[in-house]
């Protein structure tokens, strides 16, 4: 998953687009300016679970892919920007919802114990 299509999916999630499923061209610019700092902050943490002795190297570009698996980034790493982006708005109701998904989802990941794939077939493009 990149950057772009992390970033995509949280904003769907929040319903911060327009009726046609688009992040909101009147957003956008505003969106994209937070992106990277509020992906690399997701992406620090999330990396870490499974590189606790590797040097973390943040994402330059928001077309990047991370090195996550794709089960973390659908079901931990989504969730979290999609948490700090309702931070960053004042959105208190869906950064408590999506503060306490991220959480368990990260808790999963920490574990290892596995997923249900809930996204399975989504389009983040």
């Amino acid at each position: 998953m990149t950057g772009n299509e992390a970033l995509k999916a949280a904003l769907q999630l929040l319903n911060y687009t327009d009726q046609n499923g688009q992040v909101d061209n009147a957003n956008s610019q505003e969106f994209l300016g937070r992106a990277l700092v509020i992906l690399n902050q997701i992406y620090a943490d999330l990396w870490r679970l499974g590189h606790p002795a590797g040097t973390f190297a943040p994402m330059r570009d928001i077309n990047e892919t991370f090195a996550l698996t794709e089960d973390i980034c659908r079901n931990a790493l989504v969730y979290g920007v999609a948490m700090l982006f309702a931070q960053s708005e004042s959105d208190g109701d869906s950064q408590t919802l999506y503060a306490r998904l991220y959480n368990q989802s990260r808790t999963v990941a920490a574990d290892g114990i596995g997923y249900v794939d809930m996204w399975e077939g989504a389009d983040y493009t």
